[in-house]
């Protein structure tokens, strides 16, 4: 019998984290500086305030890129099989990004990163979901919501 793999990792890994990744893809192409506002503490304002720079627009291109490979990794690969061993394989690889993420955005701003009480929507909106898909990643790891 295959195992079954809870409907909240199903719905989260193969469409919502999927789109968003597209979303953000989009948005990076479409409008950077806006991309750069979005996903950098405050602090660094001075930094994203400008056009971008054709530096910095590869390094956005290359995470654009990125976005679309995590997208076709969760939804096309992962959606084709429901075997763990593969679900584990993609999961661990994502959540190793994920812990890459999380400390380049800590090591921006520690105290932005850390300070929630004072997070803009814009923080919520990538801290938090970069938190949760690390969060149900390691969780679905660690076995919670996965019936063999």
């Amino acid at each position: 019998m295959a195992p079954k793999i809870s409907l909240l990792y199903r719905i989260y890994f193969l469409y919502l984290e999927p789109f968003a990744a597209v979303v953000g893809s989009y948005l990076i192409m479409s409008n950077p500086s806006h991309f750069l506002i979005s996903t950098t503490p405050l602090s660094l304002s001075a930094y994203t305030a400008a056009e971008p720079t054709p530096l910095t627009r590869l390094l956005l291109t290359n995470i654009a890129a990125l976005y679309v490979l995590l997208a076709f990794a969760e939804s096309f690969v992962l959606i084709q099989t429901k075997n763990l061993n593969i679900w584990r394989t993609v999961l661990a690889g994502i959540l190793v990004s994920d812990l890459g993420h999380i400390y380049a955005v800590y090591t921006a701003d520690p105290a932005a990163f850390l300070g929630v009480l004072a997070y803009r929507g814009e923080d919520w909106v990538n801290n938090g979901t970069l938190v949760l898909g690390a969060a149900l990643r390691a969780a679905f790891l660690l076995g919670f919501g996965v019936q063999k």
